[in-house]
């Protein structure tokens, strides 16, 4: 699981890594690395050698 937290450490969003959720067929096993692109849109890398990339609505 993801969480986005405010500058003062507060819950601002979530997003489930579990498969059945934000369009995943399967559940990533291992969240390594992360980063947005300008458009809001999130990259997501795991092991072994996955890549995931999310749109922002």
């Amino acid at each position: 699981m993801m969480l986005e937290l405010d500058a003062e450490g507060e819950l601002v969003s979530f997003r489930s890594l579990w498969s059945g959720f934000a369009g995943l067929e399967r559940s990533v096993p291992q969240a390594e690395g992360m980063t947005f692109d300008a458009q809001g849109n999130l990259y997501l890398v795991s092991e072994p050698n996955l890549f995931y990339a999310f749109e922002h609505e």
